[in-house]
């Protein structure tokens, strides 16, 4: 139910300024409230300021190439040294620093072998994940990763960004037990 004005008054949500606000939508449009009642409002991460905040999270929580960490990072994965590699991973998640698809894309396909353990640990870093796509990530670095590569930063509703799949670096380290047991 959005809230109509019999008067030319201007929208007045104090959430996103387009629509109505309504002490039955706690002071907000019914779109901003959760949607309880009918939606009258485009979601708020379609909202151009979403995207603009969503898109300055990403550049403040991803690496440059002239980091340290992008330069430990990518002399290990050269080398398929991926222990230390998951080392490096560990102390840059818990900065909260991570890389972005375009970067991820350079190390899986660039850089060291192609291998299961690789994908998995590179994929686990990219923060902007909508961004994955067909032309660079494989089929199950998109499924586990990537939002089936459907990209889009409008499947974004948080910043941050919920990962994919819930991924944590033990879990990670459980599947490359499995991939040596398996010899793959």
């Amino acid at each position: 139910m959005a809230a109509l004005l019999e008067v030319d008054d201007e929208p007045d949500c104090p959430i996103c300024g387009k629509y109505f606000a309504h002490p039955l939508f706690d002071g907000k449009c019914s779109r901003c409230n959760n949607n309880k009642g009918i939606a009258t409002a485009p979601l708020v991460w379609y909202s151009q300021e979403f995207q603009m905040q969503l898109s300055a999270y990403v550049g403040q929580h991803t690496i440059g190439e002239s980091s340290t960490y992008y330069k430990a990072l990518k002399f290990h994965i050269e080398r398929n040294n991926l222990e230390i590699a998951m080392e490096i991973v560990k102390e840059m998640t818990a900065q909260n620093l991570w890389i972005t698809a375009k970067m991820g894309k350079r190390f899986l396909r660039n850089m060291g072998r192609d291998t299961a353990k690789k994908s998995y640990l590179i994929c686990y870093l990219i923060l902007d994940w909508w961004n994955m796509t067909r032309d660079g990530f494989n089929s199950f670095e998109l499924c586990y990763f990537g939002n089936y590569g459907e990209g889009g930063s409008q499947h974004v509703k948080s910043i941050p960004p919920v990962k994919i799949g819930g991924w944590n670096l033990k879990a990670i380290k459980r599947v490359w037990e499995s991939i040596d047991k398996r010899g793959a």
